[in-house]
């Protein structure tokens, strides 16, 4: 059995890099494909359900959805599909198997545009794209190890651009999270004749959430981190152990979204009801946000921080290393390193002084960076989604 696809498209009608940029006036059917439901729920979901405002139709597509993620999608009129994963044990054909019944599902929907924000399936799903016969795609590539810092050792899913290479011959445009990414990948793309945009991982409604006061240092000084579902003993956690808190009023708050118990020094805290609500109170409550880890709901932290104004302590890693600028807005420490972390906390309470001055260069940060209205200018400029409204009118 051949694992090459079925070409069933005009070429004229998949030639959609002819369309990159252009405005559309006729309703645009996005599907929109996740490699982690926590991207959706958690980052990607007001993005939709913008789109969907402007009176297009959207389509997201995640593994692991739940009865009561699509019941959210479907509030703000998002529909939604949770992808079934490949059967085990017959990778090859299980893999055919399973990207045909993706084509099916974008063919059956209608969808004339798919972006694609899963490192791991570009190739995978722009293959389901073609036999669709879609006719825009847009990957999304993750942040890329590289530059001047050193490389990061959270996570091995990164692949090489070459990898992508036969992919992105069939993309319209390639989405990229960080200026660093676009100078990695600017001289490929080009040759590949591809045009890219600069997206950031996520944004913020900066009208909703408005810069905070720091809160009094009276009730001890507050660091807070984030945990998800499967990391019971995250760097934070084990620098909070090691870390002598005798005599410094400091205290360590961990919020996560399945309850826990709180552990020596350690508060637990649980996030209810909307996860970015609650967490947004829980960070303007703090004084120091720390990001141990890399993934959507830490993402959603260290962006949330940055939007209400909180300095913020990092770990070196690729996707978060243009959101800090080190001794201005925070700092970084190496991935994985509890005692690094623990010694920069110590660092931190000894100079509460600083904290003024970079709350507000962390709200400068995200006015910059992860302003809502100016993503979704890049987001729909790429795909040529107009406002629909504004055209009716």
């Amino acid at each position: 059995m051949s694992d090459t696809p079925t070409k069933l498209a005009d070429p004229a009608r998949t030639s959609g890099r002819a369309h990159a940029g252009s405005r559309q006036t006729a309703v645009v059917r996005l599907a929109w494909l996740f490699g982690d439901r926590g991207d959706l729920m958690l980052l990607r979901r007001p993005l939709l359900a913008e789109a969907v405002r402007r009176r297009h139709r959207v389509l997201a597509l995640a593994p692991g959805l739940t009865p009561a993620d699509q019941a959210l999608l479907e509030q703000d009129g998002i529909e939604s599909r949770a992808l079934a994963p490949v059967e085990e044990g017959f990778a090859f054909f299980g893999a055919i198997v399973a990207r045909r019944r993706l084509a099916l599902t974008l063919l059956g929907w209608q969808a004339t545009a798919l972006i694609i924000e899963d490192g791991d399936q570009i190739a995978f799903a722009t293959r389901a794209a073609l036999q669709a016969c879609i006719p825009s795609i847009y990957p999304i590539l993750p942040s890329l190890e590289g530059g001047t810092r050193p490389k990061s050792h959270i996570s091995s899913r990164l692949r090489p651009a070459q990898s992508w290479r036969p992919a992105l011959r069939s993309a319209t445009a390639v989405f990229l999270p960080t200026p660093n990414d676009a100078r990695l990948l600017a001289e490929p793309l080009s040759k590949l004749a591809v045009p890219h945009h600069q997206m950031p991982l996520a944004c913020q409604d900066l009208d909703v959430v408005s810069a905070a006061p720091l809160p009094p240092l009276d009730g001890g000084f507050i660091f807070l981190a984030i945990g998800d579902a499967e990391s019971a003993d995250g760097t934070f956690a084990r620098a909070v152990t090691a870390f002598d808190a005798r005599g410094t009023r400091a205290r360590f708050q961990l919020a996560r979204v399945l309850p826990t118990a709180s552990t020596g020094a350690l508060e637990a805290l649980a996030l209810e009801g909307c996860v970015a609500t609650a967490l947004r109170a829980r960070v303007s409550s703090a004084h120091c946000i720390v990001i141990d880890d890399v993934g959507p709901a830490h993402t959603l932290l260290l962006v949330t921080a940055l939007a209400i104004g909180r300095p913020v302590l990092v770990v070196d890693h690729a996707a978060y290393r243009d959101l800090v600028d080190v001794g201005a807005n925070g700092w970084l420490v190496p991935a994985t390193d509890a005692t690094a972390l623990a010694t920069r906390m110590t660092a931190i309470l000894k100079r509460p002084d600083l904290l003024p001055g970079m709350a507000r260069a962390a709200r400068q940060k995200a006015e910059r960076r992860l302003d809502r209205r100016m993503v979704a200018r890049v987001l729909f400029g790429a795909l040529g989604m107009s406002d629909l409204r504004v055209v009716a009118a």
